[in-house]
């Protein structure tokens, strides 16, 4: 359901988890440690204060279950 998570223009419908909006579901099956690793992919990036040799950014989180 489209249930107005944040940042503004997140949405819950047709999810791929492509985009600076992307948005995915988790469900946990046990115990342990979570990692999700989100980085920019290489054929889309413009660096233009390195434009021979452009660095990806990315992001993590990890989250224990118990």
């Amino acid at each position: 359901d489209d249930n107005g998570d944040a940042p503004p223009k997140y949405s819950d419908d047709n999810q791929t988890g492509v985009g600076p909006y992307a948005e995915l579901d988790v469900t946990p099956t046990g115990t342990g440690t979570c990692s999700i690793t989100a980085a920019e992919d290489m054929r889309y990036l413009i660096d233009d204060s390195n434009p021979l040799d452009p660095k990806p950014r990315s992001a993590s989180v990890s989250v224990t279950l118990q």
